[in-house]
Protein backbone atom coordinates (compact mmCIF):
# COMPACT_ATOMS: atom_id res chain seq x y z
CA UNK A 1 0.00 0.00 0.00
CA UNK A 2 3.05 1.98 0.57
CA UNK A 3 4.30 1.70 -2.46
CA UNK A 4 1.46 2.44 -5.04
CA UNK A 5 0.79 6.14 -2.78
CA UNK A 6 4.10 6.60 -3.03
CA UNK A 7 3.63 5.95 -6.92
CA UNK A 8 0.37 8.16 -7.02
CA UNK A 9 2.48 10.88 -5.28
CA UNK A 10 5.46 10.65 -7.69
CA UNK A 11 2.82 10.98 -10.79
CA UNK A 12 1.19 13.60 -9.89
CA UNK A 13 4.58 15.60 -8.78
CA UNK A 14 5.88 15.07 -12.19
CA UNK A 15 2.53 16.63 -13.79
CA UNK A 16 2.60 19.69 -12.09
CA UNK A 17 6.37 20.32 -12.39
CA UNK A 18 5.92 19.48 -16.33
CA UNK A 19 4.81 22.66 -18.44
CA UNK A 20 1.46 22.31 -19.87
CA UNK A 21 1.37 22.53 -23.49
CA UNK A 22 -0.97 24.93 -25.27
CA UNK A 23 -3.85 23.24 -26.94
CA UNK A 24 -3.29 23.96 -30.46
CA UNK A 25 -6.55 26.12 -32.23
CA UNK A 26 -8.55 24.09 -34.89
CA UNK A 27 -7.85 26.15 -38.28
CA UNK A 28 -11.25 26.40 -39.69
CA UNK A 29 -11.20 27.15 -43.36
CA UNK A 30 -15.14 27.24 -43.67
CA UNK A 31 -15.64 31.49 -43.74
CA UNK A 32 -18.01 32.68 -41.75
CA UNK A 33 -20.97 34.71 -42.63
CA UNK A 34 -19.23 37.88 -42.12
CA UNK A 35 -16.26 36.61 -43.61
CA UNK A 36 -18.57 35.79 -46.80
CA UNK A 37 -20.52 39.11 -46.99
CA UNK A 38 -17.29 40.98 -47.02
CA UNK A 39 -16.06 39.36 -49.62
CA UNK A 40 -18.48 39.23 -51.56
CA UNK A 41 -19.13 42.82 -51.40
CA UNK A 42 -15.08 43.67 -51.59
CA UNK A 43 -15.24 41.49 -55.15
CA UNK A 44 -18.30 42.21 -56.76
CA UNK A 45 -18.38 46.73 -55.69
CA UNK A 46 -15.48 47.88 -57.63
CA UNK A 47 -16.86 51.13 -58.02
CA UNK A 48 -14.27 54.15 -57.90
CA UNK A 49 -14.39 56.13 -55.48
CA UNK A 50 -17.03 54.21 -53.19
CA UNK A 51 -15.90 53.04 -49.94
CA UNK A 52 -16.01 49.13 -49.36
CA UNK A 53 -17.88 48.10 -46.33
CA UNK A 54 -16.41 47.55 -42.88
CA UNK A 55 -16.49 44.11 -41.93
CA UNK A 56 -17.90 45.19 -39.04
CA UNK A 57 -20.98 46.54 -40.66
CA UNK A 58 -22.24 42.84 -40.67
CA UNK A 59 -22.83 42.36 -37.36
CA UNK A 60 -26.40 43.08 -35.87
CA UNK A 61 -26.11 46.47 -34.61
CA UNK A 62 -23.46 47.33 -37.50
CA UNK A 63 -25.67 45.80 -40.54
CA UNK A 64 -29.27 47.86 -38.22
CA UNK A 65 -27.23 51.21 -38.76
CA UNK A 66 -26.43 50.83 -42.30
CA UNK A 67 -29.93 49.70 -43.40
CA UNK A 68 -30.41 53.41 -41.69
CA UNK A 69 -28.08 55.04 -43.32
CA UNK A 70 -29.39 53.86 -46.53
CA UNK A 71 -33.24 54.74 -46.23
CA UNK A 72 -31.83 58.24 -45.32
CA UNK A 73 -29.78 58.77 -48.56
CA UNK A 74 -32.67 57.50 -50.46
CA UNK A 75 -35.05 59.83 -48.98
CA UNK A 76 -32.75 62.57 -49.72
CA UNK A 77 -31.61 61.83 -53.18
CA UNK A 78 -33.08 63.49 -55.77
CA UNK A 79 -35.43 62.75 -57.98
CA UNK A 80 -35.21 61.86 -61.87
CA UNK A 81 -36.02 64.94 -63.80
CA UNK A 82 -39.33 65.63 -65.59
CA UNK A 83 -40.79 62.59 -63.90
CA UNK A 84 -44.18 61.87 -65.27
CA UNK A 85 -47.15 62.49 -63.25
CA UNK A 86 -49.88 60.70 -62.58
CA UNK A 87 -52.36 60.43 -65.77
CA UNK A 88 -56.23 61.12 -65.51
CA UNK A 89 -57.71 58.00 -66.34
CA UNK A 90 -60.63 57.76 -68.65
CA UNK A 91 -60.52 54.05 -69.54
CA UNK A 92 -58.21 50.99 -68.53
CA UNK A 93 -56.45 51.78 -71.91
CA UNK A 94 -56.72 55.98 -72.27
CA UNK A 95 -54.88 58.56 -70.01
CA UNK A 96 -54.30 62.09 -69.50
CA UNK A 97 -51.03 63.53 -68.85
CA UNK A 98 -50.45 67.06 -67.96
CA UNK A 99 -47.21 68.48 -67.33
CA UNK A 100 -47.43 70.06 -63.50
CA UNK A 101 -44.59 72.18 -64.18
CA UNK A 102 -45.92 74.16 -66.83
CA UNK A 103 -47.21 77.88 -66.23
CA UNK A 104 -50.29 77.46 -65.78
CA UNK A 105 -51.24 73.95 -65.52
CA UNK A 106 -54.09 74.32 -63.42
CA UNK A 107 -55.54 75.75 -66.57
CA UNK A 108 -55.39 73.22 -69.28
CA UNK A 109 -58.32 74.44 -71.61
CA UNK A 110 -55.29 76.57 -72.96
CA UNK A 111 -53.18 74.46 -74.30
CA UNK A 112 -52.75 72.36 -77.38
CA UNK A 113 -53.43 68.58 -77.05
CA UNK A 114 -51.73 65.56 -78.39
CA UNK A 115 -53.28 62.38 -79.06
CA UNK A 116 -50.23 59.50 -78.57
CA UNK A 117 -50.96 56.53 -80.47
CA UNK A 118 -48.60 54.33 -79.07
CA UNK A 119 -47.00 50.93 -81.26
CA UNK A 120 -48.81 47.49 -80.10
CA UNK A 121 -47.35 45.92 -77.09
CA UNK A 122 -46.21 49.39 -75.49
CA UNK A 123 -46.50 50.30 -72.16
CA UNK A 124 -45.83 53.86 -69.90
CA UNK A 125 -42.13 53.27 -69.62
CA UNK A 126 -41.82 52.72 -73.42
CA UNK A 127 -43.10 56.17 -74.37
CA UNK A 128 -42.58 58.07 -71.78
CA UNK A 129 -39.78 60.24 -73.79
CA UNK A 130 -42.37 61.07 -76.20
CA UNK A 131 -44.65 62.86 -73.54
CA UNK A 132 -41.36 64.15 -72.00
CA UNK A 133 -40.70 65.78 -75.42
CA UNK A 134 -44.21 66.82 -75.95
CA UNK A 135 -44.56 68.57 -72.25
CA UNK A 136 -41.51 70.59 -73.63
CA UNK A 137 -43.00 71.86 -76.34
CA UNK A 138 -46.11 73.21 -73.94
CA UNK A 139 -49.00 69.76 -74.59
CA UNK A 140 -50.78 67.71 -72.84
CA UNK A 141 -50.77 64.32 -73.74
CA UNK A 142 -53.69 61.89 -73.67
CA UNK A 143 -52.53 58.33 -74.88
CA UNK A 144 -54.59 55.80 -76.01
CA UNK A 145 -52.98 52.48 -76.59
CA UNK A 146 -54.34 49.88 -78.89
CA UNK A 147 -54.69 45.74 -77.94
CA UNK A 148 -54.28 42.88 -80.08
CA UNK A 149 -57.88 42.54 -80.13
CA UNK A 150 -58.61 45.75 -81.91
CA UNK A 151 -56.73 44.42 -84.80
CA UNK A 152 -57.77 40.96 -85.03
CA UNK A 153 -60.88 41.91 -84.90
CA UNK A 154 -61.85 45.19 -86.57
CA UNK A 155 -65.29 45.93 -85.73
CA UNK A 156 -63.84 45.90 -81.64
CA UNK A 157 -60.93 48.20 -83.17
CA UNK A 158 -63.78 50.58 -85.31
CA UNK A 159 -65.72 50.88 -81.44
CA UNK A 160 -62.80 51.63 -79.66
CA UNK A 161 -62.17 54.48 -82.45
CA UNK A 162 -65.41 55.92 -81.73
CA UNK A 163 -65.05 55.80 -78.30
CA UNK A 164 -61.90 58.32 -78.44
CA UNK A 165 -63.69 60.66 -80.59
CA UNK A 166 -66.31 60.59 -77.93
CA UNK A 167 -63.70 61.43 -74.91
CA UNK A 168 -62.29 64.65 -77.21
CA UNK A 169 -65.44 65.62 -77.57
CA UNK A 170 -65.64 65.57 -73.97
CA UNK A 171 -66.34 69.09 -71.91
CA UNK A 172 -62.66 69.27 -70.77
CA UNK A 173 -61.26 68.06 -73.96
CA UNK A 174 -63.64 69.99 -76.15
CA UNK A 175 -62.01 72.89 -77.05
CA UNK A 176 -58.34 71.92 -77.26
CA UNK A 177 -56.48 72.34 -80.33
CA UNK A 178 -55.36 68.64 -81.20
CA UNK A 179 -52.45 67.67 -82.84
CA UNK A 180 -51.61 63.47 -83.70
CA UNK A 181 -48.85 61.29 -83.02
CA UNK A 182 -48.97 57.07 -84.57
CA UNK A 183 -46.90 55.10 -84.24
CA UNK A 184 -46.67 51.75 -86.41
CA UNK A 185 -49.73 49.74 -85.77
CA UNK A 186 -51.48 53.30 -84.11
CA UNK A 187 -52.10 54.70 -87.41
CA UNK A 188 -54.70 51.86 -88.23
CA UNK A 189 -56.04 53.08 -84.79
CA UNK A 190 -56.05 56.59 -86.62
CA UNK A 191 -57.45 55.18 -89.87
CA UNK A 192 -60.27 53.58 -88.07
CA UNK A 193 -60.79 57.31 -86.18
CA UNK A 194 -61.28 58.37 -89.58
CA UNK A 195 -63.84 55.94 -90.90
CA UNK A 196 -66.10 56.37 -87.80
CA UNK A 197 -66.05 59.80 -88.38
CA UNK A 198 -67.25 59.49 -91.65
CA UNK A 199 -69.60 57.08 -91.26
CA UNK A 200 -70.63 58.87 -87.84
CA UNK A 201 -72.01 62.06 -86.34
CA UNK A 202 -71.55 65.44 -87.15
CA UNK A 203 -69.67 66.43 -83.95
CA UNK A 204 -67.47 63.62 -84.33
CA UNK A 205 -66.05 65.48 -87.81
CA UNK A 206 -65.63 68.69 -86.17
CA UNK A 207 -63.96 66.67 -83.70
CA UNK A 208 -61.12 65.54 -85.82
CA UNK A 209 -61.32 68.85 -87.77
CA UNK A 210 -59.86 70.48 -84.61
CA UNK A 211 -56.20 68.72 -85.67
CA UNK A 212 -53.69 71.12 -86.54
CA UNK A 213 -50.89 68.55 -87.36
CA UNK A 214 -50.57 65.38 -88.00
CA UNK A 215 -47.16 62.56 -87.14
CA UNK A 216 -46.22 59.22 -87.99
CA UNK A 217 -43.61 57.40 -86.80
CA UNK A 218 -42.76 53.43 -88.65
CA UNK A 219 -46.20 53.61 -90.25
CA UNK A 220 -47.14 50.15 -91.14
CA UNK A 221 -47.99 50.50 -94.79
CA UNK A 222 -47.85 47.97 -97.64
CA UNK A 223 -49.36 44.86 -98.64
CA UNK A 224 -51.51 42.83 -95.85
CA UNK A 225 -48.45 40.62 -95.44
CA UNK A 226 -46.95 43.59 -94.35
CA UNK A 227 -49.27 44.20 -91.42
CA UNK A 228 -49.73 40.69 -90.97
CA UNK A 229 -45.73 40.62 -90.46
CA UNK A 230 -46.14 43.61 -88.09
CA UNK A 231 -48.54 41.75 -85.73
CA UNK A 232 -46.28 38.48 -86.15
CA UNK A 233 -43.22 40.26 -85.28
CA UNK A 234 -45.06 42.14 -81.97
CA UNK A 235 -46.55 39.29 -80.32
CA UNK A 236 -44.04 36.64 -81.25
CA UNK A 237 -40.92 35.23 -80.33
CA UNK A 238 -38.40 35.41 -83.44
CA UNK A 239 -38.54 31.67 -83.66
CA UNK A 240 -42.34 31.74 -84.08
CA UNK A 241 -42.83 34.49 -86.19
CA UNK A 242 -43.42 32.90 -89.22
CA UNK A 243 -45.98 30.52 -87.87
CA UNK A 244 -48.35 33.24 -86.60
CA UNK A 245 -47.56 35.29 -89.99
CA UNK A 246 -48.97 31.91 -91.72
CA UNK A 247 -51.61 31.99 -89.18
CA UNK A 248 -52.66 35.29 -89.46
CA UNK A 249 -52.78 35.52 -93.29
CA UNK A 250 -54.95 32.66 -92.67
CA UNK A 251 -57.71 33.81 -90.49
CA UNK A 252 -57.42 36.84 -92.67
CA UNK A 253 -58.75 34.76 -95.69
CA UNK A 254 -60.80 32.86 -93.85
CA UNK A 255 -62.91 36.04 -92.07
CA UNK A 256 -62.30 38.36 -95.14
CA UNK A 257 -65.47 39.67 -94.65
CA UNK A 258 -64.73 40.71 -90.72
CA UNK A 259 -60.92 41.42 -90.83
CA UNK A 260 -59.87 42.40 -94.53
CA UNK A 261 -62.49 43.86 -95.71
CA UNK A 262 -62.49 46.41 -93.01
CA UNK A 263 -58.56 46.96 -93.54
CA UNK A 264 -59.17 47.82 -96.88
CA UNK A 265 -61.98 50.25 -96.10
CA UNK A 266 -59.23 51.84 -93.55
CA UNK A 267 -56.91 52.08 -95.62
CA UNK A 268 -58.70 53.53 -98.26
CA UNK A 269 -60.02 56.44 -96.36
CA UNK A 270 -56.57 57.23 -95.00
CA UNK A 271 -55.30 57.37 -97.92
CA UNK A 272 -57.65 58.47 -100.31
CA UNK A 273 -59.38 60.89 -98.01
CA UNK A 274 -57.13 62.77 -95.88
CA UNK A 275 -57.30 65.14 -93.15
CA UNK A 276 -56.10 68.03 -95.27
CA UNK A 277 -53.33 69.46 -92.06
CA UNK A 278 -49.87 69.44 -92.42
CA UNK A 279 -48.10 66.02 -91.84
CA UNK A 280 -44.96 65.08 -90.95
CA UNK A 281 -43.34 61.32 -91.54
CA UNK A 282 -40.45 59.20 -89.69
CA UNK A 283 -39.40 56.26 -91.68
CA UNK A 284 -35.99 54.48 -93.16
CA UNK A 285 -35.33 52.17 -95.66
CA UNK A 286 -34.45 49.06 -93.97
CA UNK A 287 -38.01 48.99 -91.84
CA UNK A 288 -39.66 45.27 -92.33
CA UNK A 289 -42.73 46.18 -91.24
CA UNK A 290 -42.84 49.85 -93.47
CA UNK A 291 -42.10 49.46 -97.29
CA UNK A 292 -40.56 52.95 -97.90
CA UNK A 293 -41.44 52.83 -101.65
CA UNK A 294 -45.26 52.82 -100.64
CA UNK A 295 -44.57 55.58 -97.89
CA UNK A 296 -42.67 58.00 -100.34
CA UNK A 297 -46.08 57.18 -102.74
CA UNK A 298 -48.19 58.39 -99.96
CA UNK A 299 -46.63 61.43 -99.53
CA UNK A 300 -46.84 62.62 -102.96
CA UNK A 301 -50.32 61.77 -103.27
CA UNK A 302 -50.57 64.12 -100.52
CA UNK A 303 -48.93 66.37 -101.98
CA UNK A 304 -51.18 66.26 -104.91
CA UNK A 305 -53.78 66.73 -102.73
CA UNK A 306 -52.82 70.48 -101.67
CA UNK A 307 -51.47 68.86 -97.99
CA UNK A 308 -48.48 70.07 -96.81
CA UNK A 309 -46.59 66.79 -96.06
CA UNK A 310 -43.08 66.56 -95.07
CA UNK A 311 -40.66 63.18 -94.54
CA UNK A 312 -37.55 62.37 -92.40
CA UNK A 313 -36.08 59.28 -94.11
CA UNK A 314 -32.97 57.68 -92.88
CA UNK A 315 -31.11 54.80 -94.89
CA UNK A 316 -30.62 52.50 -91.48
CA UNK A 317 -32.79 52.64 -88.37
CA UNK A 318 -35.19 50.69 -86.14
CA UNK A 319 -39.00 50.67 -86.27
CA UNK A 320 -40.43 52.93 -83.62
CA UNK A 321 -37.33 53.41 -82.24
CA UNK A 322 -36.09 56.25 -84.61
CA UNK A 323 -35.55 58.61 -81.44
CA UNK A 324 -33.47 56.01 -79.59
CA UNK A 325 -31.32 55.49 -82.65
CA UNK A 326 -31.07 59.38 -83.98
CA UNK A 327 -32.02 61.37 -81.10
CA UNK A 328 -30.76 65.23 -82.40
CA UNK A 329 -32.58 64.84 -85.86
CA UNK A 330 -35.56 63.19 -84.19
CA UNK A 331 -35.72 66.45 -81.71
CA UNK A 332 -34.75 68.92 -84.44
CA UNK A 333 -36.91 67.85 -86.81
CA UNK A 334 -40.24 67.54 -84.60
CA UNK A 335 -39.48 70.93 -83.40
CA UNK A 336 -38.84 72.58 -86.66
CA UNK A 337 -42.58 70.77 -87.43
CA UNK A 338 -44.36 71.65 -84.38
CA UNK A 339 -42.90 75.51 -84.03
CA UNK A 340 -43.82 75.92 -88.12
CA UNK A 341 -47.78 75.55 -86.83
CA UNK A 342 -47.14 76.89 -83.67
CA UNK A 343 -44.79 79.79 -83.56
CA UNK A 344 -45.22 80.55 -79.91
CA UNK A 345 -44.01 77.18 -78.61
CA UNK A 346 -40.84 75.87 -77.12
CA UNK A 347 -38.22 73.99 -78.11
CA UNK A 348 -37.98 70.18 -76.74
CA UNK A 349 -34.70 68.49 -76.39
CA UNK A 350 -33.35 65.44 -74.69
Amino acid sequence: MQIIAMSRAALRSCSSSRPRCARPRRASHAPTVCTALYKRENKQDRTPGKQIPDRRAYTLSGMLGELQRQQMCQAQAPTAPHPLPKGKQYSSSVFLYTDPSFPGSSQGASRPLLLLLPWLGSNRRSYRKYIQLYFQLGFDVLVAESSLSHFLWPRRGLDYAGQLLDILMGEDLSSRHLYVHAFSIGGYTFAQMLVWASNGQQEHREALGRIRGQVFDSLVVGSMEKMASGVASMVSPPLLQQLVLRGTLLYFALLKAQTADYYEKGIRVFWDTPLTCPALFFYCMDDPLSDPTAVGQLLTDWERRGIRVQGKRWDSSVHSGHLHRHPQEYTDTLNCFIRGLQPNSPKCKL
